[in-house]
C-alpha cells in the first residue's frame, strides 16, 4: 500500500501506473494563501484502500506533510499537520501555506504510529507566485548615509535643489519629491 498526493487541479485515475494514479497538472499555488492538498491511502495500483482492507492495522495511518519551500511553516497547516487519514475515506486534506515564489514539491509520508510503513509520495513541481502587493517599500543606494538632522519638517522644507544634490550624491540617482516623502509619512502605522 502507498500514499498517493493529489494537488488542486489533479483528479484520481486508479489503475494508471504510469501517472501515479492521476491526471491533471496541479495549479499554480499562491505564496501565503492556503493550497489543499488531499492524501489518500491506495494500493499499488491507486484504488482507494478502506479500513477493513487494512492487513497490518485496523486504524488509518498517521500522515506528515513536508514541502521544499524553505520559509513555510508546516506545522501551520490547516487541519493540523501531522494528521490521521478519516477512516471512511483513506484520505486527509491539508491546507499546505507555500511562502516563496518558486517551484517546489510536498511529500507525504506515513508518521509510523500506527506500526504501518506506508510508502511515501512525493507531488510533480508546485509552482508558487508572489501574492497580491500589501506594502510600498521605497528606497535607493547611497555611497554614505544621509541622516536627517532635527524634525520631519525640516527634511521636507528641503528645497528641490537640495534634493537633487542628495540625489548626485547617491550612487544610483533618484526622484524624490516632497509629495511622494509627505504622502509617505501620512500614516505611519502601514
Amino acid at each position: 500500500m502507498r500514499l498517493q498526493l493529489l494537488m488542486p487541479n489533479e483528479t484520481p485515475d486508479p489503475g494508471n501506473q504510469s501517472n501515479k494514479g492521476k491526471t491533471g497538472a496541479p495549479s499554480n499555488a499562491t505564496a501565503g494563501v492556503t493550497y489543499n492538498v488531499t492524501v489518500r491511502l491506495t494500493d499499488n495500483y491507486y484504488n482507494v484502500e478502506s479500513t477493513s482492507n487494512l492487513q497490518v492495522s485496523p486504524t488509518m495511518p498517521g500522515v506528515q506533510l513536508v514541502s521544499t519551500d524553505p520559509n513555510d511553516v508546516e506545522s501551520s497547516y490547516g487541519n493540523g499537520n501531522p494528521q490521521p487519514l478519516d477512516g471512511n475515506t483513506a484520505s486527509a486534506t491539508f491546507g499546505a501555506v507555500l511562502r516563496t515564489s518558486g517551484t517546489w514539491t510536498l511529500s507525504a509520508s506515513d508518521t509510523g504510529g500506527t506500526g504501518t510503513s506506508y510508502i511515501a509520495d512525493t507531488s510533480s513541481n508546485v509552482v508558487t507566485v508572489a501574492g497580491a502587493p500589501t506594502k510600498l517599500l521605497m528606497g535607493w543606494a547611497a555611497r554614505r548615509s544621509i541622516k536627517a538632522r532635527g524634525s520631519i519638517s525640516r527634511l521636507l522644507s528641503m528645497s528641490p535643489t537640495n534634493i537633487r544634490t542628495l540625489s548626485q550624491q547617491a550612487a544610483t540617482p533618484f526622484l524624490f519629491t516632497r509629495a511622494i516623502f509627505t504622502m509617505w509619512i501620512r500614516d505611519p502605522l502601514t
